[in-house]
């Protein structure tokens, strides 16, 4: 019969329905199905670049024909920092192996960095290094860390020197001055009309109360460091109530083996400005006087009083 179909003929349509269905699916081999290639064939198409430091990440990594997280992937041993370091690139998809590349991190220029802190320092007779500050952008440089310091000329009043050297992170190196000043102290003169003693002190409290006793103020006699490397010792001598003043640490110790009382050190002399001294060899009391104006050191020589030269220093207002 026409329309009776074979078993034989069912098998056989049945089996060009199946190769029709798995033709496409069998053109295709699956990822798992094909040899992989060893990422290393493509290590010239790479391109990993680092930068310059700033604190954030500085490198890059590019490969022609190749897609990041398709093709590979890959993990730097070192963003941030300073210095050479290794890409690890990993094969993904149709690559597999691990690539290494080397980038190169530039340290930066410490002399970019901007410093502040190099204001005026008091002298202390010791060596004096100011708190600077260092910062490059938006980053605080820490000392001993991105930067050291090294001070010289630091210890005198004048000029002072810092040598600022990158380490780590940073590089160069560049210097910087800062100056070194004395303290200004105010020296009074006092006079007893009297003894006809003239007393000093930089004590506002012993000027005031010896005022109080009668002894005239007349005022600031002169500007004073405080300290400086030259003290002025001041001895009192109780059986006549004399003060004397002298920058020789011997002639303090010998006045003292003398009964003179040590009053320690009261002020000190160092500066530009000379501070005369006389000597009255008529009194027995109030034999010294010192001053820093030239007329009246040479108006007292002309009534006798003998000049001894510029025995002290002091400030002027610029020093």
């Amino acid at each position: 019969m026409k329309d009776r179909v074979t078993v034989r003929q069912l098998r056989g349509n049945l089996l060009w329905v199946i190769l029709a269905l798995a033709l496409p699916a069998l053109l295709v081999a699956p990822s798992w199905a094909l040899a992989k290639e060893d990422i290393n064939s493509k290590a010239s198409a790479f391109t990993v670049v680092g930068g310059t430091y700033d604190g954030s990440e500085q490198v890059t990594c590019k490969a022609d024909s190749l897609k990041e997280g398709t093709d590979y992937s890959v993990k730097f041993e070192d963003a941030v920092n300073a210095g050479t370091h290794v890409a690890v690139i990993t094969g993904m998809g149709y690559y597999e192996g691990t690539l290494l590349k080397h980038y190169t991190i530039a340290p930066a220029d410490v002399t970019k960095a901007t410093i502040s802190g190099l204001d005026d320092v008091h002298y202390t007779g010791q060596e004096v290094k100011p708190t600077l500050t260092l910062t490059y952008g938006q980053l605080k440089l820490r000392e001993d860390v991105d930067y050291t310091l090294k001070f010289s000329k630091n210890k005198k009043v004048g000029m002072a020197e810092v040598t600022v050297t990158g380490r780590g992170n940073y590089v160069n190196s560049f210097d910087r001055s800062f100056q070194i000043r004395y303290r200004h102290q105010l020296v009074y003169r006092l006079y007893n009309k009297w003894s006809g003693e003239h007393l000093f002190t930089t004590e506002a409290k012993e000027y005031e109360d010896c005022g109080r006793q009668g002894w005239t103020q007349e005022g600031v006699a002169w500007d004073a460091p405080d300290p400086s490397d030259t003290p002025v010792y001041r001895l009192y001598n109780k059986f006549n109530g004399e003060h004397l003043y002298t920058t020789s640490r011997r002639e303090h110790d010998i006045l003292v083996a003398k009964k003179w009382t040590s009053e320690g050190v009261k002020l000190y002399s160092a500066g530009g400005m000379p501070i005369y001294r006389l000597f009255n060899p008529y009194a027995q009391v109030g034999t010294h006087i010192f001053t820093i104006e030239r007329s009246e050191y040479d108006s007292l020589a002309g009534v006798g009083w003998r000049q001894e030269g510029a025995k002290l220093q002091g400030l002027y207002g610029w020093e």
